[in-house]
């Protein structure tokens, strides 16, 4: 049986027949193609199923099961939608395989609700959960659970949004890579500390005109937020025990609205050039503690 839309048969797709699982016998087909460990769906390999896709893109959604992700799965087109059901839906890097998601250079991609858990090898420096290649353009990146990569997202590519994900047990949460640049930083949840190694920063931030804004980054061993990049904006951020809250040795920063308690050895530490707030003697520029909540 296809589905029924007022009395017209759709039988375009093969999941879109009926099931006897879910919230009710018909299952309206909701992507251009399903993940499925159960049958229910078009494929049972992630890959086969972005590779299916056209040039012009489409979506793939990759139902609850846990998936064994043996080499890296690449985007292979522009316009592309992979969507899971949160922590429901498991992506495990296994044998030599380094990272889970390769967005491959391509642009308008959307990543969400997924649970991604790498190979537990901190010292392989392509370790990563979601990498953005350089030339990726408009990619999105949303409500994704991500442990125990070395980085949890590296971000080479341009007009990036990276929004509520949960990033616990990464030696780095989000990395920037000066190759990036016009960021949106926003809501994430970040803390490395469990990994065991004494360097763990939760955003690194080495590009420019990034904005990294209500982000929560505590209990990561080095440092919250780390700023060697210029011109970004900082704001409404929450930075608690860790080393330092956040370290600033880029230029032309501005730290507004953030609040960094009980880091063990600074609260916000600023040695680049031009930023602000920064409280210069002679001048009426407020401190760092005028425009930031600091213990």
């Amino acid at each position: 049986m296809g589905l029924d839309f007022g009395g017209v048969k759709n039988d375009l797709f093969e999941h879109s027949k009926e099931y006897s699982q879910g919230t009710g016998k018909q299952r309206k087909a909701a992507a251009s193609v399903v993940v499925a460990l159960d049958g229910t769906g078009d494929f049972e390999d992630i890959q086969e199923a972005l590779n299916s896709l056209g040039e012009n893109g489409g979506s793939v959604f990759i139902k609850e099961g846990t998936y064994s992700a043996k080499t890296d799965i690449t985007i292979k087109c522009n316009n592309v939608v992979i969507q899971g059901t949160g922590k429901g839906t498991k992506i495990v890097a296994v044998g030599a395989n380094r990272w889970n998601i390769d967005t491959h250079g391509f642009d308008n991609i959307l990543i969400r609700d997924l649970y991604l858990v790498g190979i537990e090898d901190y010292s392989d420096v392509y370790s990563w959960g979601i990498f953005i290649d350089d030339n990726s353009v408009n990619v999105t990146v949303e409500n994704c659970y991500i442990e125990k990569c070395r980085i949890g997202i590296q971000d080479k590519g341009s007009g990036v949004i990276i929004s509520q994900n949960f990033l616990t047990a990464n030696l780095h949460g989000i990395y920037l890579q000066p190759a990036s640049s016009i960021y949106t930083i926003v809501q994430n949840n970040i803390s490395n500390s469990n990994t065991g190694a004494a360097n763990s920063i939760g955003i690194i931030i080495a590009t420019t005109y990034a904005v990294v804004k209500g982000n929560i980054c505590n209990s990561n061993t080095l440092t919250g937020i780390n700023a060697s990049g210029d011109y970004n904006t900082i704001v409404g951020n929450i930075c608690n025990s860790n080393t330092y809250g956040i370290a600033v040795d880029g230029d032309n920063n501005l730290m507004i609205g953030n609040i960094c308690r009980s880091n063990s050895t600074g609260q916000i530490t600023d040695v680049g050039a031009n930023n602000l707030p920064n409280g210069a003697t002679g001048t009426t520029n407020l401190a760092l503690d005028d425009l930031n909540i600091i213990a």
